[in-house]
Parts: C-alpha cells; sequence; structure tokens
C-alpha cells in the first residue's frame, strides 16, 4: 500500500510536535512491509526546489520530498494558496506520478485547504486521511482558540465572537470562511484526532462524529534518563520546561511564579527553561519576558534550545516537567516525553494537558493562568514526602510508535476496502 503524506514542515529544518509526529509515523511505517510511505513536506527554502516544480528532496533519502510555497502567495484567512496552479499543475502531476492508494494530510498549513480538493478531483477513488492537530480550521487565531485581546480562553467560534478577535474583518467574512473550509473538509474520509477532548471540540463544530477517530501520537521508544542524583538531605525541587518561549505556553505565568516562590524565600525551587524563539516573539511579548527573566535572579537558567537527541540529558538534570501553557494544547508531545524519561508532569488544569495529567495519579494540575496557583503546585511537589515517587509510579505506558502504525494501517486498509466496494458496487451497476 503507497500512503502519501502532506506536512507543514520537516522537523530537520523546522521543530514543531505536529512534525516530529508526524515524521516518527512516516518511519515507522517505513519498517514494515505492507506499505510504502512518501512524505511530502512544506518548505518556504527555494533553494530546496528543483527547476520547473515546486518540489525537491530531503538529502539522502528518495522517500521524502520537499514542497516549496511562499508566505506572499498564502492566503492566511481562507488557509489556501493564491497560485492555484499549486494545485491544478503541481500537486495534481505528483498524484498521477506516485498513485498513492491513500493520502493522508498530517497537515494543510501553508499548503492550504484546497490541496484536499485538488486530490479529491485527481485521484477521485483515494481515500482521504486528516490529522487534527490543533483548531486551526476553527479559529484563525493561530489556531489557538484564544482571544486575542484579553487572552482568555475560548470556548466556540462564530462570525460575531471571531469578529471580536478581529474587528476589521467583518462577520460575513467569517462566514464565508468556514463554509469555505468546511467545503474541503467534507472531501475527507476519516479524521483523526490525538486527544478526546479536540475530537469533542470539533465535533461541536459541525465534522460528523462517524469520521472522527481519537489516536493519540506514537513516539520512538527512548531509553529513560536516570533520575536525578539529590545531594544529602535535598528534595525534589528542580523543574524543566521545554518548549516554545512565546505566550501561549504560559512562559510568563511560569516566571511570575518564580518570583512568587523567591518572595517567600523559596531559593531551594529551581527551573530550567529549554526553549527558543524568543527573539521573534511581538515586542511587548518579547519584552515582558525578558523583564521577568532579569528579576529571576538564579533559580531560574535559560539554556536555550536543544535538538531532539539532547532531551535525555537535559531531562535528566531535573525532576519535574511543567506545561504551563495557557490554550487548550492538545496531546503536547512534552507530556509523552516525560512520561517516557519517567517525570512526573505539572500542567494546567485545561484541554489535552488535564486529559494526559491525571491530578494526583502521574503529575499535578494548577489552574490555568495563575501564577499563584503555580506556585502552590511546586511546592507541593516539592515538599510532599513520597509524592515524587508514587506519582513516576503512575506514569502510563506511551504508545509506541509501531503500535500507532499499526492502527494507522488499520484505517488505511479499512478506508481502502470501502473504496474498492464501492467501485466494484458502481460497475455492477453500469454493467447491469
Amino acid at each position: 500500500m503507497r500512503v502519501l503524506f502532506f506536512v507543514h514542515g520537516h522537523p530537520e529544518f523546522i521543530r514543531g510536535g505536529a512534525e516530529q509526529a508526524s515524521l516518527e509515523l512516516f518511519e515507522a511505517l517505513r519498517e514494515r512491509p505492507d506499505v510504502e510511505p512518501i512524505l511530502v513536506a512544506r518548505t518556504n527554502d527555494p533553494t530546496f526546489a528543483r527547476p520547473g516544480t515546486p518540489f525537491g528532496v530531503v538529502d539522502g533519502t528518495d522517500d521524502q520530498l520537499l514542497l516549496y510555497t511562499w508566505y506572499t502567495e498564502k492566503d492566511y484567512f481562507l488557509g489556501t494558496s493564491a497560485r492555484k496552479e499549486l494545485y491544478t499543475r503541481h500537486i495534481a502531476a505528483l498524484l498521477d506520478d506516485l498513485r498513492p492508494d491513500v493520502v493522508h494530510f498530517q497537515h494543510s498549513e501553508h499548503i492550504g485547504f484546497e490541496a484536499i480538493r485538488a486530490v479529491r478531483t485527481m485521484a477521485p477513488g483515494v481515500p482521504i486521511v486528516y490529522t487534527l492537530h490543533e483548531f486551526l480550521p476553527i479559529c484563525r487565531a493561530s489556531g489557538q482558540m484564544v482571544r486575542t485581546e484579553t487572552f482568555e480562553l475560548c470556548t466556540h467560534a462564530s462570525p460575531q465572537r471571531c469578529h471580536q478577535c478581529f474587528p476589521k474583518v467583518p462577520p460575513a467574512s467569517f462566514f464565508v470562511r468556514e463554509r469555505f473550509i468546511k467545503a474541503q473538509l467534507d472531501l475527507v474520509d476519516r479524521f483523526i484526532a490525538p486527544s478526546r477532548f479536540l475530537l469533542e471540540r470539533y465535533a461541536e463544530w459541525g465534522l460528523p462524529r462517524d469520521k472522527l477517530i481519537e489516536l493519540d501520537y506514537g513516539r520512538h521508544p527512548a531509553s529513560p534518563a536516570p533520575p536525578r542524583k539529590l545531594a544529602a538531605g535535598e528534595a525534589r525541587g528542580t523543574f524543566g520546561f521545554f518548549g516554545q518561549l512565546n505566550r501561549f505556553k504560559g512562559v510568563a505565568e511560569l516566571l511570575e511564579a518564580m518570583g512568587l516562590l523567591e518572595e517567600q524565600g523559596r531559593t531551594d525551587l529551581r527551573l530550567q527553561l529549554s526553549g527558543a524563539n524568543l527573539a521573534v516573539q511581538p515586542k511587548r511579548i518579547r519584552k515582558r519576558l525578558e523583564k521577568l527573566l532579569s528579576r529571576s535572579g538564579d533559580s531560574v537558567r535559560l539554556l536555550g534550545s536543544y535538538h531532539p537527541g539532547q532531551l535525555p540529558r537535559r531531562i535528566g538534570q531535573v525532576d519535574w516537567v511543567i506545561v504551563p501553557s495557557i490554550w487548550w494544547e492538545n496531546s503536547p508531545l512534552v507530556i509523552q516525553e516525560a512520561f517516557m524519561h519517567g517525570r512526573p508532569v505539572l500542567a494546567s488544569d485545561i484541554g489535552g494537558m488535564a486529559e494526559r495529567v491525571d491530578d494526583g495519579v502521574n503529575g499535578l494540575q494548577f489552574a490555568v493562568g495563575e501564577p499563584q496557583d503555580i506556585a502552590r503546585a511546586m511546592i507541593e511537589a516539592t515538599d510532599t514526602p513520597g509524592l515524587w515517587d508514587r506519582l513516576r509510579a503512575g506514569i502510563p505506558e506511551v504508545l509506541s510508535s509501531t503500535a500507532s502504525a499499526e492502527r494507522h494501517m488499520d484505517i488505511y486498509r479499512g478506508l481502502v476496502g470501502d473504496a474498492a466496494g464501492s467501485e466494484d458496487v458502481a460497475a455492477v451497476r453500469v454493467a447491469s
């Protein structure tokens, strides 16, 4: 079975959870004898494109392609490309050349929702699968469903509510946006949602429940980092943050919590920040984070970005992993990575985070966006005798990429069988 993946970026060039999860699934499928996966990842670097085509190859591979698209060609509002030849010519030629049995959109960002229609038009009998990683089809505000001015959580979208977040865009335009995107998504045969929370949110938005399948990300196995060695009398009070240093990851609230702890004289609690992209944040956000960092003292260490291969060493230096995001999240890979390395997790009490972190079983929850409650949870984690060992014992097994690949193959086989059956019925009808 030949499965064609479309994804919005390749981890070799851009770091992100969806990109990494997509690559690990692709690699797990590639190990199987019954499937031939081909990965097409979008890039904004024109040097990768071959003459006369937007496609190129990832060095050293023959089954991983890069698809060049440029930001200025994208209609950000509708989530499509202004250059329709991307669909009518280039993706059409790719489909004709590869002849896939299944097309799986791991993501359509920067490629465009109309790529779904191109597949349905050019390969009408080929099943289409689409993995939902966040809320971009629903929410124009980067798919995070957070109000743009107040940063309050948004529970649902409507033309009027979306207009409130983007006052220069009339409600009628948001109505058109939803109809346009849903028209493309109607062509999808199955949607994969990595968390129940995300599945329910899309069902409420209008995607058919019988097309929605809950399936968490699978991960490559890793040798767990050993517990951090403690000095005599030392408590487990070192916390690690792993992720982007942006407004929505809750870094500001976490740093404010560290400030509160220092005011209480709790300088024994320490935080290690492993993250990147502070320099590219909006000026207002960057200045706030830089100010908080400058006040944090010796209790906070900013370690900068890291390669996935460096994660075991960095996570081995901490006792707890903390996930303070102020948006819903989906199924954060950092929680899986913490569990794989035997680290209990402290997380915000909403969305996919609350779904993965069972309070008092494998971690602790705190009120989203509340520095005082973050500080409270950190003190509880550090000061409660035996808590680290008890929560560590409650950590669940993380779904392996091999098991995930098998689940995906079940989905693919079912769809291909359904498609073949439909073609057989159609042939009988024509013959009769």
